[in-house]
């Protein structure tokens, strides 16, 4: 996990061919939005277990992340950096981190490149968003996880999170993330 300002607009455009003709499903306590069971629990589990992971991995390496003094100089150094440059501050992050894997399925080298944004919102709300895109070693996207967590009283929470690939966008609201029980638990949680 690194410290650093980074912009993952260039990945977000790549997923904007994925939004034709594609299925949006909420999970809600695992059923489809039309009644039919969808057992998503397992993928469910297994992103929420890699995001939570890098959230281990940011208060590791840095313990202070989440302390509101820290939380709000990040919020200021994005906003600034999205304004001077242009960009939406939901492409930008202020912790980057980057893993390579073998993956067999693509003949191919997995490469996920996670973003961590910490932000404090003009009301005090406290909120904590993990990105992960999975890709090929040649930079072709096929995955994207999304979790975000609110931090309320010292305590972190889930809010929702959204998983997508070229076959459909799925989100999962708190219910859901409490209900899945990931093995991988940060002690803030």
């Amino acid at each position: 996990m690194t410290e650093r300002i980074v912009n993952f607009a260039n990945r977000e455009n790549q997923l904007i061919d994925w939004k034709e003709g594609k299925h949006f499903f909420t999970v809600g306590f695992l059923k489809s939005p039309i009644g039919i069971k969808y057992d998503h629990a397992t993928g469910i589990q297994h992103d929420l277990e890699k995001l939570l992971a890098q959230l281990n991995l940011l208060l590791e390496k840095y313990p202070d992340a989440l302390k509101e003094e820290t939380m709000l100089r990040k919020t200021k150094a994005l906003v600034e950096y999205a304004k001077r440059n242009g960009f939406t501050l939901s492409n930008c992050y202020s912790y980057f981190h980057e893993e390579t894997k073998d993956n067999a399925l693509f003949r191919d080298v997995k490469k996920t490149t996670y973003g961590i944004r910490t932000l404090v919102d003009i009301e005090g709300n406290k909120s904590i968003v993990i990105t992960g895109y999975a890709s090929t070693a040649s930079g072709v996207i096929y995955d994207k996880d999304q979790l975000s967590l609110k931090l309320e009283n010292n305590t972190i929470g889930y809010s929702e999170m959204v998983q997508r690939d070229p076959s459909g966008i799925f989100y999962s609201e708190e219910e859901v993330l409490s209900y899945v029980k990931p093995n991988i638990l940060t002690k803030h949680l």
